[in-house]
């Protein structure tokens, strides 16, 4: 979780735009765009149960956007074509129900993250959380771990086999073989890094599938690591 309305007061004094992927907590947090001081800010529908097909992009009135694609006088003009009615009608309905439970489903998340992470830790050595420990300085529904001796691809593909979906970094890079620039923002080793995976929990996510999760988690870990050659 980024300090938003503070860097907002730095790009307001320079007259920069300041757009928030807000994507990932959209759905889990408290958003208002007045607060945060925001000049664009996009969300996703899916991330909060809602329809694929539909986006949401908040645009603050002085602030001018270069049309996406031109020829049509759909959605102000911003971008032509015919719009997906049924998919925005299922934003909307996707978002009302979830800023009615908008507390509940976050300290739901939270608990299961924090067991997730302690199981985790337990289970397997050499794991390393990527970002702040849980709290207001994080989001409660992911967490980003690296592990040593194993590749996070190994990981995803045998936890797929066991019906554990996770990634083995975000989804628009997992198919890169370079380090993820954010990984290396914050000072994450290289070779660990190859280690990552992400692991997002749900609002029906409950306690057992979270100890499922954590015990196959140890057993693949355990089993990529015995097929490294020692040495």
């Amino acid at each position: 979780v980024q300090p938003v309305a503070e860097v907002a007061e730095l790009t307001g004094e320079r007259g920069i735009p300041l757009f928030v992927d807000a994507t990932a907590s959209g759905g889990w947090l408290p958003i208002n765009v007045q607060q945060l001081g925001a000049d664009l800010l996009a969300l996703a529908p899916h991330r909060f149960y809602g329809p694929k097909g539909a986006s949401v992009l908040y645009k603050r009135r002085r602030t001018r956007v270069e049309n996406l694609i031109h020829g049509g006088m759909q959605e102000n003009e911003f971008r032509a074509g015919t719009e997906n009615v049924a998919a925005i009608v299922g934003a909307g309905v996707a978002a009302e129900q979830v800023k009615a439970a908008l507390g509940q489903a976050a300290a739901h998340a939270a608990g299961l993250q924090m067991r997730l992470l302690e199981g985790i830790r337990k289970a397997v050595e050499g794991v390393h959380l990527n970002g702040p420990e849980p709290g207001d300085g994080r989001l409660p529904h992911q967490l980003s771990l690296s592990t040593a001796g194993v590749e996070g691809e190994g990981q995803a593909l045998m936890l797929d086999l066991r019906g554990i979906a996770i990634a083995a970094g975000a989804a628009c890079t997992t198919r890169s073989m370079r380090m993820p620039p954010a990984l290396r923002a914050i000072g994450c080793d290289a070779d660990l890094a190859k280690g990552t995976t992400l692991w997002g929990i749900g609002r029906d996510t409950t306690e057992a599938e979270v100890d499922r999760a954590v015990e196959s988690f140890s057993s693949v870990t355990a089993k990529l690591r015995s097929m490294v050659p020692a040495g």
